[in-house]
């Protein structure tokens, strides 16, 4: 169930966790796109938590953050063992992880805000700003992959560039209680995103071949 683009946490964290849960869900019945709208309200529970001042709270949204991670790796899984992938699971499945990635980056901001000197309104706006434009150059890019045809090694590394591992530090600096410290990282990241996933796309040049079918691709996780 491991997959080559799994980032380190994902790899040696979640998918621990995840990889026994996930036959639990085939035996009950549970669909993996199901599956993915539970992970995605966990993820968004966990940002109305974080955009709190409560030390304790902040916490618990970062620990229910790293949960919907690993949610979010079953219902991929629960995709390859049931033989029912989906290009639109695929598609639900990003949507959800853009929502609450984006969720988190908002609530992290707005506490931010509210706390006394934790951040200028101008770094906050370039945060989201950032986010935003990771977002799109996100989905401009598996847009081109798939029309291009270039397979599983363009979305594989994607994937790896878009891992959330990164909820693994928002834990850490919320149990050290400097949960605000995010946003500096969060604002140079975006962008540094947005710009690799440029770069690959033009030193990669035209199309490789036709568009990939999506009549069965599998659902990303």
């Amino acid at each position: 169930l491991v997959q080559p683009s799994d980032g380190f946490f994902a790899r040696h964290f979640d998918r621990r966790l995840s990889s026994r849960l996930s036959p639990l869900f085939v035996r009950l019945g549970v669909t993996p796109n199901a599956i993915t709208v539970v992970a995605t309200l966990v993820g968004l529970v966990a940002a109305a938590l974080l955009a709190t001042q409560s030390h304790a709270l902040q916490v618990a949204g970062a620990l229910l953050f790293v949960g919907s991670t690993i949610l979010d790796g079953c219902d991929g899984e629960v995709a390859r063992l049931s033989f029912t992938s989906s290009e639109f699971g695929r598609r639900l499945d990003l949507i959800g992880d853009n929502l609450v990635n984006g969720a988190v980056f908002v609530a992290i901001g707005w506490g931010a805000l509210r706390a006394d000197g934790a951040a200028s309104t101008a770094l906050v706006l370039a945060t989201l700003g950032g986010f935003a434009l990771a977002t799109l150059a996100g989905f401009a890019f598996a847009r081109w992959v798939e029309r291009t045809g270039r397979g599983d090694r363009f979305r594989a590394l994607y994937e790896r560039l878009a891992s959330r591992d990164f909820a693994y530090f928002v834990l850490l600096l919320a149990v050290f209680d400097r949960l605000h410290g995010f946003v500096w990282f969060a604002a140079i990241g975006s962008y540094t995103f947005a710009a690799v996933l440029l770069a690959i796309r033009l030193r990669a040049g035209g199309s490789a071949g036709p568009p990939a079918s999506t009549g069965g691709g599998e659902q990303w996780a």
